[in-house]
């Protein structure tokens, strides 16, 4: 008998405690009673249950005797519903958000080339940091549970599916008595509030909601960027105010490199020290002194940049939150 609990599991089984505690406790006996007796008797063999299945038990037989077709869902699969109308749409937010901000990040038009530091720190620093962010939090989450921030899932991501799962079945909800309507609001709560008897079993749902989102965003991001590169005369120089020598921005661009230059050539993993320097904009010399071999030559590092710390590294993140649900 499976005994794995999931959160929707956890949703119906607060769902039917609320239900049952204003009972009268002999009925509520003679009714569960019956529920494992008529197991007993469907059961091919007698072998004596632990009590983590006879608890699974009764929650099977109560889901079908309360909700007994598809017509007919438990506040778990009101809540499953919204989960994956929720996914759907991360994918198609993040797809669009991804691809709208690559557009209006590469206006170039021939006169000013794309500034590598900020594509760098637009789309791959600000995923690092908050990748760093989310990866400390997770460490947190899962060794000292009780020091566990509030975090983005919990404030918005929480509330928002537990709305979202009212509004799609908002005229059979009306259709229901209002005892009914009222436990599953109540249970509703309880994955938007969370509940520290279950830990963080309604945290890794909501965290592989986020990883999602940015996972379409980044492939909608590679998809802008790579039709920018592929269809336009797009050119990547870099400037800044500080005093940064080729030679270091080289040494940084190597060690940033090391995910990929062992298996993907040095000509083609990062630019050369010599189309480094040969891709630096001075604004007092102006552009005519750039040589197009040297302002082409950015386009692969920073494409794996953003293959690698943005996509892969939520792809990552996706698996994890996966496996801890």
């Amino acid at each position: 008998m499976k005994t794995t609990w999931n959160y929707q599991d956890i949703i119906n089984l607060e769902y039917f405690f609320h239900r049952d505690k204003d009972g009268e406790e002999a009925d509520l006996h003679r009714r569960d009673r019956q529920i494992f007796l008529d197991h007993q008797q469907q059961a091919a063999t007698k072998e004596r249950l632990s009590r983590r299945e006879i608890l699974r038990l009764w929650l099977k037989a109560r889901v079908a005797g309360e909700f007994p077709g598809p017509e007919r869902k438990s506040p778990g699969a009101l809540l499953g519903d919204a989960l994956r109308f929720a996914k759907g749409l991360a994918i198609v937010m993040g797809t669009v958000l991804g691809a709208g901000t690559g557009l209006t990040f590469f206006t170039y038009t021939g006169t000013t080339p794309v500034n590598v530091f900020h594509f760098l720190l637009f789309f791959v620093l600000s995923q690092l940091l908050l990748a760093g962010l989310v990866f400390a939090a997770c460490l947190l989450r899962l060794f000292a549970p009780a020091m566990t921030p509030p975090s983005f899932y919990s404030l918005l991501l929480r509330k928002m599916l537990g709305r979202l799962a009212g509004l799609l079945h908002r005229s059979w909800l009306q259709g229901l008595d209002a005892d009914k309507r009222t436990s599953i609001f109540y249970t509703l709560d309880t994955f938007r509030t969370g509940n520290a008897v279950y830990g963080s079993l309604f945290y890794w749902p909501l965290f592989g909601l986020a990883q999602l989102f940015a996972i379409f965003c980044n492939i909608g991001l590679l998809a802008t960027t790579m039709l920018k590169i592929t269809a336009s005369d797009l050119a990547f120089g870099w400037q800044s105010t500080l005093q940064i020598s080729s030679e270091m921005l080289h040494k940084l661009v190597r060690i940033a490199a090391l995910p990929w230059s062992w298996f993907i050539p040095e000509t083609s993993s990062y630019p050369s020290l010599a189309e480094i320097e040969g891709s630096r904009i001075i604004l007092k010399d102006g552009l005519h002194h750039l040589a197009t071999g040297n302002l082409i030559a950015w386009w692969p590092f920073l494409v794996l940049c953003l293959f690698f710390y943005g996509l892969l590294l939520r792809l990552a993140f996706a698996v994890l939150g996966r496996m801890l649900e």
